[in-house]
């Protein structure tokens, strides 16, 4: 029998983990009575979709990300939205310390 084996990128592992921590805190925005502003997910948000929506497109990064890793293009645009992922993670820290200190 032939095995599939398939070595998972750290910038997709990394994107992954960004994923996730955008899921949990922009839910924790959520709840804290904060809206979303990104409008294709303030769509999803109003029809109830938002986590799975959310966790849909971070599992079609994670999949076509290993899959088409060898492409010189598809590792620049993992690495483009790991930096953005990154940086929305920092502004969901700064919000969520500023209302904690409120």
């Amino acid at each position: 029998a032939t095995h599939l084996r398939t070595t998972v990128p750290i910038a997709v592992v990394a994107y992954a983990f960004l994923g996730i921590l955008d899921l949990g805190f922009s839910l924790m925005a959520f709840f804290a009575g904060y809206g979303e502003s990104n409008p294709v997910l303030k769509a999803t948000l109003a029809a109830g979709t938002f986590a799975f929506s959310k966790a849909s497109l971070t599992f079609l990064v994670i999949l076509v990300g290993t899959m088409l890793w060898r492409l010189r293009l598809v590792r620049g645009v993992v690495w483009a939205a790991n930096f953005g992922m990154a940086g929305l993670t920092g502004v969901h820290i700064f919000g969520l310390m500023t209302y904690i200190l409120q």
